[in-house]
């Protein structure tokens, strides 16, 4: 049984652009990691400044930031709720392991977010 339905927001036309259920949530917390604060109109505070923090040097610090802005992007999405979170940093990518419990649907998922970090 479908509980969410929504659109695609990557765009790819060779995917169905109606996505339902752990696909838009993923889409939902996709955009929102990609979106600085302030870039979409009479929303803001919607999105994140992740993006910000792939340039920086890989320390404790990054980790520490990255976690603070995830965990306040998951917190603030209603659909689900954050159980796991795991970063790994490397020279070239960040790689974000979210563990949610999907509130509607009574069900977990795993989500992978990969970040490529540019010179």
């Amino acid at each position: 049984m479908t509980t969410y339905r929504g659109i695609r927001s990557d765009f790819d036309i060779t995917k169905n652009m109606t996505v339902i259920d752990e696909d838009l949530v993923w889409n939902d917390l996709w955009a929102t990691f990609n979106t600085l604060p302030g870039e979409r109109v009479k929303m803001l505070d919607f999105g994140s400044n992740l993006r910000y923090y792939l340039y920086e040097p890989d320390d404790l610090i990054l980790e520490r930031e990255i976690r603070n802005e995830v965990t306040t992007v998951v917190n603030d999405y209603p659909l689900v709720t954050l159980k796991d979170l795991t970063i790994t940093t490397t020279s070239t990518t960040v790689t974000i392991n979210l563990d949610v419990y999907l509130n509607d649907l009574g069900t977990t998922a795993i989500f992978n977010f990969d970040f490529i970090r540019t010179a």
